[in-house]
Order: structure tokens, then sequence, then C-alpha cells
């Protein structure tokens, strides 16, 4: 009989063979359908005091899942400088096997670092990278809400530094 599901929820989205991303997980089922499925380190890069970020911590311990937390604030008005983005992409690359990298919501923070290693370890086109940026964190940009403005100045810094062939596109 089984009792726990390995499948991986909906929110996770596979990058490539050493990484996935998606939002914050405490529940302990979940991190055990990571576990199950190959992933043993998790980099949870939220910078805020939550009790989530302690149980999912907790729960790692417990299932054998590498836990690190790189913060990176929250409420950032810039991107964080190269060496934040080069340090996250080593933890990746250093481990043999799968990494869960996540926010609080796997959108915007976690897609800035998922698009560093689109473009600078799988080497995929800007325009896909952007596609990807856009698609899983910042779609609420192309519909036109009030979150428009707020995040457009921080994506425009990151295409203009890490995906300049998108600049005209």
């Amino acid at each position: 009989m089984k009792i726990f599901s390995t499948k991986l929820p909906s929110f996770i989205t596979n990058v490539d063979d050493k990484l996935y991303r998606g939002r914050a997980i405490s529940c302990p089922y979940r991190l055990y359908s990571l576990k199950k499925n190959g992933i043993n380190q998790v980099i949870d890069l939220r910078n805020s005091f939550s009790f989530t970020k302690y149980m999912e911590k907790f729960f790692c311990k417990i299932l054998g899942i590498k836990y690190i937390n790189c913060k990176y604030k929250h409420r950032l008005k810039k991107i964080p400088n190269e060496e934040f983005f080069l340090n996250i992409k080593n933890l990746i690359l250093m481990n043999k096997s799968k990494t869960y990298l996540h926010c609080q919501k796997g959108k915007r923070r976690t897609g800035f670092l998922a698009a560093y290693y689109e473009k600078n370890v799988m080497h995929l086109p800007d325009k896909d990278i952007l596609n990807n940026l856009i698609n899983l964190g910042y779609n609420d940009i192309k519909v036109g809400s009030k979150a428009k403005n707020k995040y457009f100045n921080i994506l425009s810094e990151f295409i203009d530094k890490y995906l300049p062939e998108t600049k005209n596109t």
C-alpha cells in the first residue's frame, strides 16, 4: 500500500536535469516527493522571518535533504550583484544530484536566478529565457495590473544586464 505520492506538485517546473524551480514548500509530503524524485538540495531565497521557512528546514533535515537559505531581499528595487547569481549557480552545479530553487511564491526572485542559470549554464537563447521569465513570474506585467510599474524597472535592469539581445523585441 502506497501512503505518500511521489508525483511532484504541479507548481514545480523542471528547468533541466539538475534544477527544478517553484514556490516554498513546508508540507512534509511534498518535500518527500522532492526526495523521491532525486532532489537532494533545496535553495531557499526567502529573506524574511517565516514559520514555514523553519518548518521547511526542519523537514528537509529529517528527510536528508540539504537546505540552504541564500537571503535575497523581498522588496528589492534592483537586482543583486553578479556574485550572488554566481554563488547560486555554483551551489547548483556542485550538487551531484538535483536542486530545488524557490522563494515564497516561486515567481520573481526564483525567476531571475533560473534565468541566470538558463543563460550561463544551459546557454538558451535570450528570447527563450525572457519568455520563461515572463510566463513563470512576470506575466502580470503583460496583463497590465498595478504591479506593472512596480516590477517593470527591476525586470528592465535584469534584461539590460543579462538578456541584451531581447531589448528590441
